[in-house]
């Protein structure tokens, strides 16, 4: 269910269906209460929709369990956004599988926190980024448009060919 869920989000992102995202996002997030990557998607339709304080109240809210679940020691909190494992890291590791679609939501989500001077989670959209659309010049591309090379997120180019 969670894997066809992400899915119906990418290809509804894809069609610019922010209505439908949000939808989603929020089956998804009711689903699995723990998961952080339903909470970015709902933030990134929020925030599509104009709806700029509802998203920035939605991704400090993700940043303070981000830093609540590494201060716990949670590896995955560290690793990403995939929550405190469970099915939590099954949303997340459905949402960066190699997906154009995701990709762009990552990608979208990564600059629209930048922008919103939320670096600590645009870091990692923009590493689900590449993980969704690994080794792509058009990733490199994207990335280097908002200011990020490979090395800033930790990686280095021949990881990235590999």
């Amino acid at each position: 269910m969670i894997g066809t869920l992400v899915d119906l989000l990418g290809n509804f992102y894809a069609n610019n269906d922010f209505t439908h995202v949000e939808t989603i996002a929020r089956t998804l997030h009711a689903s699995v209460p723990d998961d952080l990557v339903s909470l970015q998607f709902l933030g990134l339709a929020y925030y599509k929709t104009g709806r700029v304080d509802e998203a920035v109240s939605i991704f400090d809210r993700v940043l303070r369990r981000r830093k609540r679940l590494a201060g716990a020691g949670s590896h995955e909190a560290t690793n990403e956004l995939a929550g405190n494992g469970g099915c939590a890291a099954v949303c997340y590791k459905e949402a960066t599988k190699r997906n154009p679609w995701l990709a762009k939501a990552w990608y979208d989500l990564g600059a629209i926190l930048l922008k919103l001077k939320r670096s600590e989670l645009a870091i990692p959209a923009f590493r689900s980024f590449l993980a969704a659309q690994p080794a792509s010049s058009q990733a490199l591309l994207a990335l280097d448009r908002v200011g990020l090379s490979p090395d800033k997120l930790g990686l280095n180019r021949e990881a990235l060919a590999r």
